[in-house]
């Protein structure tokens, strides 16, 4: 009974929580209480989950709204103290330093362990790999670990990952981490000296699950972290996404290439919060939560508009043998880098611009009027009319004869233009007469997979 009474206090609080709703912005804004602790992004159901002291609400991002309320009771936890993740659609909570696991259930919060709170693995890092959750390293008791463990939900305990190399890394916390495919890489990090000083170390390495092994990447070429001042995030674009709070230094990993892109600071980044990450949710859609002097807003951004451009791309991996063929890659990788900030990798678009057409990397010159035509065939793709064209190309010193040799010759200029850049064999800007009334004939963009946008 205390748990439905508390549920409806907490559904009636988030009016005062999540702020209004009803500004002309609503679509694109929602504002959220200085209360919010952290985020955590479910992008299988697109939904991001903002987790408070006391409740759980969750924004589902295809329609920008509320989706639900959860109250939580988490009692003597210290919910800043635990790493939130998501199983197979359910919530985790795992105890940031210790073995401690808690499941968000209907009930609330539940503890599902049979550990107890060592206090070993203070930041370290957790992650899941084929629906398992597991913790690499960590720092607790004048000492670092090495070790990875994974909670077995059968016996409800972490069990120690058996490594099979000769080599493995040195123990570490607060290292860079992220999983592709079979692979749990690891860069950087804090060790402990002689003297239990810590050092900032600037290794990488890969662990791959099969064979049970890890591999030496080499040394990396990045500035140094400060302990607990970096935060990423590996849903960018495809990337890691990885932001130092103490610089205000953005940066993007790809994880295919261990290609790090640079960004000039800009007071976007600025304005990022820790706790609160962005990410992308298409090919250029950003999520983020963003500080406006004494408010929290979530924001929905077009990569376009908030990006600045990038200064700086090299490798993540010093020149070293392990890093050779990287190198042989690296135009290719700058392509992968760029069509993931700029353009739409689900559909072909080709950019109407006042002096110039532009596909991907590929562009080409036009003059005004093709400009004013080819912004007009983008606005009614399927039946642009030729008096339209004609009043836009032609000129009126000229008698119609010659204003529509003048069209003919820019449609087909046009055309040319169109094929180099699509790399079309046939025209895509096409005539047809008006099945109702042949007297009469439009033109319409004559490719399905490639669309105009200005």
């Amino acid at each position: 009974m205390r748990f439905h009474i508390f549920k409806l206090l907490t559904i009636l609080a988030f009016f005062s929580f999540f702020g209004s709703f009803g500004t002309p912005n609503s679509s694109l804004k929602i504002k959220l209480s200085r209360q919010t602790l952290s985020q955590l992004y479910d992008p299988e159901l697109s939904l991001v989950h903002f987790i408070s002291p006391d409740s759980l609400f969750t924004v589902d991002l295809k329609s920008f709204i509320l989706k639900s309320v959860t109250p939580l009771s988490f009692k003597d936890l210290d919910i800043r103290e635990t790493e939130p993740i998501i199983v197979k659609g359910e919530m985790f909570f795992i105890d940031f330093s210790g073995g401690r696991v808690f499941k968000v259930s209907e009930k609330g919060l539940v503890r599902l362990d049979k550990s107890f709170n060592h206090r070993m693995q203070s930041y370290s890092s957790i992650f899941t790999y084929d629906n398992e959750i597991y913790r690499y390293g960590g720092y607790g008791y004048w000492g670092v670990r090495k070790l990875i463990t994974k909670y077995d939900f059968e016996t409800q305990e972490w069990e120690k990952v058996k490594v099979k190399s000769k080599i493995e890394p040195i123990g570490r916390f607060d290292p860079l981490t992220f999983v592709k495919g079979d692979d749990l890489y690891v860069i950087a990090g804090t060790a402990l000296g002689i003297n239990d000083e810590p050092y900032t170390l600037k290794d990488a390495w890969k662990f791959n699950f099969k064979s049970s092994e890890w591999q030496d990447l080499g040394t990396i070429d990045f500035p140094k972290f400060i302990f607990n001042s970096v935060e990423s995030s590996n849903n960018f674009f495809g990337s890691l996404a990885i932001y130092d709070f103490k610089n205000r230094n953005f940066y993007s990993l790809d994880k295919e290439t261990l290609l790090l892109t640079t960004f000039e600071k800009d007071h976007y980044f600025q304005k990022i919060i820790k706790g609160f990450m962005p990410f992308s949710i298409d090919s250029d859609t950003i999520i983020s939560v963003i500080n406006y002097g004494e408010h929290l807003f979530l924001r929905k951004l077009l990569a376009n508009d908030v990006l600045p451009e990038s200064n700086n791309l090299h490798p993540l991996l010093s020149q070293s043998p392990q890093f050779i063929k990287y190198l042989y890659f690296s135009a290719i990788s700058l392509l992968i880098i760029i069509t993931y900030f700029f353009l739409d990798k689900r559909n072909n678009i080709v950019m109407i611009y006042p002096k110039r057409l532009r596909k991907g990397l590929r562009s080409i010159s036009i003059s005004n009027k093709e400009y004013l035509l080819m912004k007009s065939l983008s606005e009614n793709r399927n039946n642009l009319e030729v008096k339209t064209a004609l009043l836009i190309i032609g000129e009126e010193h000229f008698n119609n004869s010659h204003n529509f040799r003048l069209k003919t010759e820019m449609i087909k200029s046009l055309n040319d233009k169109l094929g180099i850049l699509i790399k079309s064999g046939q025209p895509l800007i096409m005539e047809k007469k008006n099945e109702y009334d042949k007297r009469f004939k439009y033109y319409f963009w004559n490719h399905e997979k490639v669309r105009l946008k200005v």
